[in-house]
């Protein structure tokens, strides 16, 4: 009798400190899962403010070319690019606003990392629309630098493209940092 209780206490005991392992492993995953969330949401959320700054940048360049053409009248040939550039802001809106609400879902549901995931998912998809608005906005820049060619203004577009250059370079750095981001949710979410 006394070598069957000692058996089942041995047992008992082994079934504790397994489920105690088990707990202690468990603890550990969601920890490292916290983290490496934390870490893409940190390196994806700078990205996009670089990304976002350069956005700006390019704006503006484009607003310099803009007066340029009204100052010397070719501005209603600018229509078409113009157009391009638009929707390529409205497409980066989008994905703005999108990006918004993944960070957003992200950031009110860290205790629960599913729904976080989610919120991150989101961001790279509002990411990924935001670059399709830019590359059609880049789109549109080139064809109002070739009017301005035709024109005879490439050297009045100097100023203004050099500000839109400048924004695509900070675009394309903040693009990098928010791909490294991108890199860790693909990783971990498969």
């Amino acid at each position: 009798m006394k070598n069957r209780q000692s058996r089942l206490a041995k047992v008992a005991f082994m079934l504790v400190m397994g489920a105690l392992a088990l707990m202690v492993l468990s603890s550990l995953a969601l920890a490292q899962k916290a983290q490496w969330m934390k870490d893409a949401h940190k390196m994806m959320e700078d990205g996009w403010k670089q990304y976002n700054d350069g956005q700006r940048m390019v704006i503006k360049g484009k607003e310099m070319n803009d007066l340029v053409a009204v100052q010397m009248g070719f501005q209603d040939k600018m229509v078409q690019g113009n157009k391009v550039i638009q929707d390529g802001r409205n497409t980066a809106t989008q994905g703005a606003t999108l990006f918004a609400q993944g960070e957003k879902t992200f950031v009110n549901n860290l205790t629960n990392p599913s729904v976080a995931g989610k919120g991150l998912k989101m961001m790279v998809d509002g990411f990924h629309m935001t670059r399709d608005g830019s590359d059609m906005i880049a789109k549109g820049v080139t064809m109002n630098n070739k009017v301005a060619q035709v024109a005879g203004a490439t050297e009045k577009f100097a100023q203004g493209n050099q500000v839109i250059n400048t924004g695509q370079n900070t675009m394309a750095a903040g693009a990098k940092l928010f791909l490294q981001g991108e890199t860790i949710v693909l990783a971990n979410t498969k």
